[in-house]
């Protein structure tokens, strides 16, 4: 027990140490002699987090003590605040922020609902955005009004109106008006009946995806420049939803003179949705994931080779942008979204016209929505009530149907440059996942 108190005694004094360091370097480096003698450094902050540390103990042991010297810690340092800006004219208060902060996470070390890994995350964090004073100040002042717009209008989308949404599909059979024609008409429904019309939170969620990597990519294109922004949005959409990165990126063409960045992002993002599929097949069925390692190969390899080339390509390109209004269009997004769930349930009605035995049939009809249901339920029947030969040519024809969507996409959504080269690179990645499942048969 003491050597535990002892531990955690001796962590509240390193949670202030480092983020101390970091505030005595930074007047260090740049504080005149006066602002130095005011600062608070290393050893300060260090006293100020032991000192929460102290009150987390006594609060924790139940001694109001804790709260008291606490409450007196508040108020020497509102008294810091206001002796030092009346002494620099310095009316910033983030030192003074960071040391309420320090002082906390040294109460919290003593509190074992938080881990103290997480206390430490925080800290570092903490020191993160306290050592970018400077950068995060100046990244704000080249904020446009429609750049704030645009985030405040999706923290609506994704954190006010998502959480509250049913998420419960309304089926064909529930609604009463097609009972009653169904009725009427001595027209069986049953078969009909199951299929899905619409879940209003994942109809949103679909919203909340495309305006989300647009806004992702927007956000790192200006913090890294528009190369590596867009590559990395859309190597993490990928991952989410290849459709809404490439639905995204093709939105954004209309408004750059240089596509080819974007392009090689929506390449990169769909050969990022290979190594997804492969993901669900591996724990599934390990022997139809041996089986069609060579295909794969075969997607994976031509869909970095032509990443790789489009990025090239693109290395002496200006990349200027057009004059932009506003980040994403929620409008775009509402229109995709009702069209990708009109798709999907008729993806749905056909499959249950063809029934399961015309395999290839279903799966390709099955990935016009969507590729992970189509993979999961061959991977399932891979090798027992199907073939892996077949199973793999249902993959190929489906995978092939999921990326020609996508071209369309491209076309409806994206810049007439955007289409054009969009659709060669997915072409070509066809074409070499067709080779290859001819070479293996």
């Amino acid at each position: 027990m003491y050597n535990d108190l002892l531990l955690r005694f001796g962590l509240s004094f390193l949670v202030g140490a480092i983020v101390g360091l970091e505030r005595e370097y930074q007047h260090d480096e740049k504080g005149s002699r006066m602002k130095r003698e005011t600062s608070m450094g290393i050893r300060t902050y260090s006293l100020i987090s032991f000192l929460g540390g102290v009150c987390g103990w006594l609060t924790v042991t139940g001694n109001l003590l804790g709260l008291v010297a606490a409450l007196l810690t508040g108020a020497m340092l509102v008294s810091y605040y206001i002796m030092s800006s009346l002494h620099t004219r310095d009316h910033g208060p983030t030192s003074e922020i960071g040391a309420i902060a320090v002082f906390f996470m040294g109460a919290l070390l003593f509190f074992p609902q938080f881990p103290i890994a997480l206390v430490f995350a925080t800290t570092f964090v903490i020191t993160f955005l306290l050592s970018r004073k400077e950068e995060i100040k100046s990244k704000i002042r080249t904020l446009h009004s429609f750049e704030t717009n645009a985030f405040v209008l999706y923290g609506i989308i994704a954190l006010v109106i998502l959480p509250f949404l049913p998420n419960t599909w309304i089926h064909l059979g529930d609604l009463k008006l097609v009972n009653e024609l169904a009725a009427a008409y001595n027209a069986p429904l049953n078969r009909f009946a199951s299929i899905e019309l619409v879940n209003p939170y994942r109809l949103w969620l679909v919203v909340t995806l495309i305006t989300g990597i647009d806004l992702l990519g927007y956000g790192l294109q200006k913090l890294l420049g528009g190369k590596k922004g867009w590559l990395l949005a859309a190597i993490s959409g990928g991952f989410i939803s290849s459709t809404a990165a490439t639905l995204a990126l093709a939105q954004r063409s209309k408004k750059m003179t240089d596509v080819t960045a974007l392009v090689t992002a929506a390449v990169l993002s769909n050969t990022t949705s290979f190594v997804q599929m492969m993901l669900l097949i591996l724990p599934l069925n390990a022997a139809f994931f041996t089986h069609s390692s060579l295909f794969f190969a075969s997607l994976l390899g031509t869909g970095i080779i032509v990443s790789a080339l489009l990025h090239f390509r693109s290395g002496n390109a200006t990349n200027e942008t057009k004059a932009a209004t506003s980040i994403f269009s929620l409008q775009s997004a509402l229109k995709f979204a009702v069209i990708f769930s009109l798709i999907r349930t008729g993806s749905q009605l056909a499959r249950q016209l063809f029934g399961e035995s015309g395999v290839i049939i279903t799966s390709a009809v099955g990935a016009i929505a969507g590729m992970d249901a189509v993979t999961i339920t061959l991977a399932d029947m891979a090798g027992k009530s199907l073939s892996f030969t077949n199973a793999l040519a249902a993959l190929a024809v489906a995978n092939t149907v999921n990326l020609s969507m996508k071209i369309f996409y491209a076309k409806t959504s994206g810049s007439p440059a955007f289409f054009r080269l969009f659709a060669i690179a997915i072409a070509t990645i066809i074409i070499a996942s067709v080779l290859t499942l001819l070479w293996i048969k």
